[in-house]
């Protein structure tokens, strides 16, 4: 499979650890510079060679992503993201941040809906119970991003989370 910017939903804490055993080979993700404080989880992503980013800093932000597109046109590697930005509280589709955009612009990949189905009933926001069960993992079609620019960002964004809202309300909760 050629590269590609995943996308993927974030509801649950299970989220990283089904995409870390289930992503394609030669994929980079990219996560958030505080997830480096979370016991295990934040260490094994670093150690991993995946990216965190300092969102606070979006200078930091943006220079860490133009690095990450220049590794992964470089290099063949996937992106993998979740443009929320960071995880939901009640298992809701949050708002899309524009990271994605910006990659897609500079490395001229396809962008891939990557929709997890069940996570948040199976490991809920402030909890550590674990519920046993399945997590559906539901890949859609690339979608072609040669014609974006920055001038049409918005639109790029609202289209693709409205891809995620319409087979998130088809396959049940997120």
């Amino acid at each position: 499979r050629p590269p590609s910017i995943f996308l993927t939903n974030h509801s649950s804490t299970l989220d990283f650890f089904v995409l870390m055993s289930s992503m394609p080979d030669f994929t980079c993700g990219v996560g958030k510079k505080e997830m480096a404080r979370v016991p295990f989880i934040g260490q094994l992503y670093a150690l991993s060679g995946h990216l965190l980013i300092d969102r606070r800093r979006p200078e930091r932000a943006h220079q860490s992503l133009a690095e990450a597109a220049d590794f992964a046109v470089r290099e063949g590697f996937s992106i993998w993201l979740t443009p929320e930005g960071t995880r939901s509280r009640d298992g809701a589709l949050g708002p899309f941040k524009k990271g994605f955009v910006h990659l897609a612009l500079a490395t001229g990949f396809p962008v891939t809906p990557v929709l997890l189905h069940g996570a948040s009933t199976l490991w809920p926001m402030g909890t550590w119970r674990l519920t046993p069960g399945c997590v559906e993992i539901e890949v859609l079609e690339p979608v072609d991003t040669l014609s974006w620019s920055l001038e049409t960002i918005e639109t790029h964004v609202d289209h693709l989370r409205g891809i995620f809202v319409e087979h998130l309300d088809r396959g049940g909760d997120s």
